[in-house]
């Protein structure tokens, strides 16, 4: 061995004698699975990158589903107690169990995620995915929604553990929604850092109302936080929605109580939907005298469409 082999060996490692934070900090730029990879480099790098504050699973770089979803198990498995700051999670093409799918989200929840990446693609086009509630009690994540551009019709079901600010957000970003369903359910919360949960159901394009025409469907899970008489969960958009202006004709509310929220929510629809048809109120839950005193109070609201109808069944 000549001598520039020789200096060629004693050459140090520089990358290997950075600290833990640098070399996570790299190794968040590289998909996960090069980022395991690197545990074969030497004792130094066994176990740097199951701290790494970025998660990216995806099936793309495998060439069978089963392991990829191996892989995902592993990772997770294995993964320290160190927060995660990324997770983003990728299964186009690949029927995955909606059970397995909660407990890879509800891994990451359990590790304070601040941000989100999901995104199902399945053969089967009229398989929905339903979100676990666990993801929207999260305190530390920060999942902007984005614009759904042709969502046509929407079923919020609201549950007496969540808050109603998904609303407002969807709202907002649904230019051309001309169907809006609120059911409100009293359900029991899920305690913090629970096991898996029944989930949400979301999907543009789900299967229409009966006797709706609408092309496209949506289908959340939430709720309001409070209990009766505490602070309202519902906020008002700063400016009223596009499609309040334009597209809503039909609101349905069932299981409607008239308290809190649900009153003001109603009430909001009623006064600034401008193209509002109809908006037909359930109350199967509330007594005659009940019943009227609502009816009363809906006579006071001033209405955003000469046309609209509020039918009381």
């Amino acid at each position: 061995m000549n001598s520039k082999s020789k200096r060629h060996l004693r050459a140090p490692d520089r990358i290997s004698g950075l600290s833990d934070a640098l070399l996570w900090h790299i190794l968040s730029f590289v998909e996960t699975q090069d980022a395991v990879r690197t545990c074969i480099l030497s004792t130094r790098w066994k176990n740097i990158w199951a701290s790494v504050p970025t998660l990216d699973f995806d099936p793309s770089c495998f060439r069978y589903p089963s392991k990829f979803l191996a892989f995902v198990d592993h990772v997770l498995l294995l993964r320290y107690s160190s927060n995660i700051q990324k997770f983003r999670l990728h299964w186009e093409g690949i029927n995955v169990d909606d059970y397995r799918i909660h407990a890879w989200i509800h891994a990451a929840i359990r590790r304070n995620v601040v941000e989100l990446d999901l995104c199902a693609g399945y053969s089967d086009e009229t398989r929905i995915f339903e979100l676990p509630k666990s993801l929207v009690m999260c305190k530390t994540l920060v999942g902007s929604l984005p614009a759904y551009e042709n969502l046509r019709q929407l079923k919020l079901v609201i549950q007496d553990c969540f808050c109603w600010e998904l609303l407002t957000e969807l709202l907002k970003r649904s230019p051309i929604l001309e169907s809006l369903v609120l059911e409100c359910e009293v359900a029991c919360c899920l305690q913090e850092g629970s096991d898996l949960d029944e989930g949400s159901e979301y999907e543009e394009g789900s299967e229409h109302e009966e006797g709706s025409d609408h092309e496209e469907g949506s289908e959340y899970e939430q709720g309001s936080n409070h209990e009766e008489g505490s602070e309202h969960q519902w906020n008002p958009p700063d400016c009223v929605p596009t499609c309040c202006l334009s597209h809503l004709k039909i609101v349905t509310i069932r299981g409607f109580t008239g308290k809190g929220d649900e009153l003001e929510v109603a009430k909001y629809l009623l006064k600034y939907g401008q193209v509002l048809n109809k908006m037909t109120i359930s109350m199967d839950r509330l007594d005659l005298n009940e019943k009227e005193k609502i009816y009363k109070e809906f006579l006071m609201v001033p209405r955003g469409s000469r046309t609209s109808i509020v039918e009381f069944i």
